[in-house]
């Protein structure tokens, strides 16, 4: 294996840090994103009964915003239909376009329509989790996540419609934001 892919395998295992399952979950919140996996993986765990509802989060982002002509929410909801999830088991946010303002909004949202959660499942890309975790800490203190991924082996990357240097330099950035963000607070 090239030395390239080496040091990708081990930025991807940095980051891809899901959660173990636990308990029963009061909500499930899939962040936006281009990888319509993670859209199915809150419709399948809604449909298995994990939890009422799914919030799917998402404006448009730097990696999305010349790839779907709605936004991040809407294209996930739309996927998640298409995996037999009804209207009436998820809600949409679509306002957000970084990790930390899907919490934000998300929250607001959950309050707009009278839901009150504690506990979450967040499911998010990968190379997401390790931000994942970070950030409802800050932001929504109060809730508490378990973090899962769609795909959760470097090998099944990258998802379809990139490419895996877009992969690649995606995990460095979020790297790089771990890195910066604490000093920003």
């Amino acid at each position: 294996m090239p030395a390239s892919q080496r040091l990708a395998d081990q930025l991807w295992w940095f980051h891809c840090a899901p959660d173990p399952p636990g308990a029963a979950v009061d909500l499930v919140i899939a962040l936006g994103s281009y990888d319509l996996r993670v859209a199915d993986g809150g419709a399948e765990l809604i449909l298995a009964g994990s939890a009422p509802p799914v919030i799917f989060c998402g404006s448009s982002g730097h990696w999305t915003r010349d790839t779907f002509t709605e936004t991040e929410a809407q294209v996930f909801a739309t996927r998640a239909a298409q995996q037999g999830l009804p209207q009436h088991r998820y809600l949409l946010e679509e306002r957000s376009s970084n990790i930390g303002a899907n919490f934000q909004f998300a929250r607001q949202r959950l309050a707009e329509a009278g839901i009150e959660a504690t506990i979450a499942i967040v499911v998010a890309k990968g190379n997401m989790l390790r931000r994942a975790h970070s950030t409802p800490q800050r932001v929504c203190p109060a809730l508490d996540v378990r973090l899962v991924c769609p795909s959760s082996r470097w090998a099944d990357q990258p998802p379809p419609g990139k490419t895996l240097d877009e992969v690649i330099e995606e995990m460095v950035g979020d790297f790089y934001r771990i890195l910066i963000y604490p000093r920003l607070g």
